[in-house]
């Protein structure tokens, strides 16, 4: 990937309620029209959940997570872009 990180689009991602019970919201915000893949990961790295693989429009997208059936514990949202830059935020998922 050229440039420097000034220069590079920006992504944002955030998760609420955390530490969250049933459900939760994963915010994703991107300053360009791109793709971006977002997963729910375990502590293994093995994926839970695929929230969203779509083309995003510039601004801040709103991706519902149902954890009814997840164990409680620790896990991991990955924004990931197709030039294999990503942001990853953990989650905690409460008994």
């Amino acid at each position: 990937v050229g440039g420097s990180p000034d220069t590079l689009p920006r992504m944002g991602v955030s998760v609420f309620p955390n530490p969250a019970e049933a459900a939760s919201r994963v915010w994703v915000e991107v300053t360009r029209t791109e793709r971006v893949q977002v997963e729910l990961l375990n502590t293994m790295g093995q994926r839970v959940h695929l929230l969203s693989d779509a083309v995003l429009l510039p601004g801040r997208h709103a991706l519902d997570v149902d954890l009814t059936g997840a164990a409680p514990g620790a896990y991991v949202v990955v924004a990931s872009r197709p030039d294999g830059s990503s942001m990853a935020v953990r989650l905690l998922r409460m008994p």
